[in-house]
């Protein structure tokens, strides 16, 4: 039962909720069915990741339950890599997880993860290469992830995946390509029926800060327009008002704009 609530919170956006649900039913599972509870486990990472400061907690606590998982047995699936990378990460740091996530995302980015893998878990993959700075690496996931939702006919996840493009894009400085990637979102987007792709997207388990249109929408007007504005007005410092603000931002807003102010500074 936990487990289901869990799943539909996560679809339905609601992450802070999602979280400690699907925590609690990854628990349940070890002893029943260990694939599952580390599938399980990975679902409440994405969901605890995306729920900002309000999952922070539970982040955590996913982090020392996998880490004090037993190993899988035969060899690791692609998800098991990712998992295990995301658990190092939040415990001991980037040093430590950058081995096993380079992994995941190489199986990601190839034919290490299986098609259900990749339709299923390939939108989390891409934090590998974003906890890494490895913009090359999130690319090449992209691209995979990409021609395995197309040959799948899974179209409702390319917008997914043309946003962290157009990010990664703009964060190298070539922001005619990365608009050229926001059209396209926007195109297919635009084109893609809301009831359909709301049921897919809760069948594929895509992030919960991506479940409604008008949030990829958002996220698909700030790659280019705020990276050039960094490039023409670099930050000189974090002000304690911004630093505050950061605090309290949703995860994926205060990381956009650390990234901004860090390329400021190299500027």
């Amino acid at each position: 039962m936990e487990l289901l609530r869990g799943e539909i919170a996560l679809a339905s956006g609601a992450a802070a909720d999602a979280a400690p649900l699907l925590l609690a039913a990854a628990r349940r599972l070890e002893p029943l069915d260990l694939a599952l509870a580390r599938e399980t486990y990975l679902s409440a990472c994405g969901a605890a990741m995306f729920a900002g400061p309000a999952g922070a907690d539970d982040l955590l606590r996913v982090g020392r339950a996998v880490t004090a998982l037993p190993p899988p047995t035969g060899d690791p699936r692609a998800v098991d890599m990712l998992l295990d990378g995301l658990a190092l990460l939040i415990t001991e740091g980037r040093r430590a997880a950058a081995p096993r996530l380079l992994q995941a995302a190489g199986a990601f980015a190839g034919d290490g993860a299986s098609i259900e893998e990749s339709l299923r878990w390939g939108w989390m993959a891409t934090a590998a290469g974003n906890a890494l700075w490895d913009d090359d690496g999130l690319r090449a996931v992209c691209r995979r992830q990409i021609e395995v939702a197309r040959e799948a006919g899974a179209l409702e996840q390319l917008p997914i995946y043309l946003i962290a493009l157009a990010t990664a894009t703009a964060r190298s400085g070539d922001f005619a390509a990365a608009s050229s990637l926001v059209a396209k979102y926007r195109t297919l987007a635009g084109g893609m029926p809301a009831a359909i792709a709301a049921l897919a997207r809760a069948a594929a388990g895509p992030p919960p800060t991506l479940s409604s249109r008008s949030t990829f929408d958002c996220a698909a007007a700030r790659p280019t327009s705020s990276w050039r504005a960094v490039a023409r007005s670099p930050s000189s410092s974090i002000s304690p008002i911004t630093a505050t603000r950061l605090a309290a931002a949703p995860s994926r807003e205060s990381t956009s704009k650390a990234w901004r102010v860090a390329v400021g500074l190299a500027l």
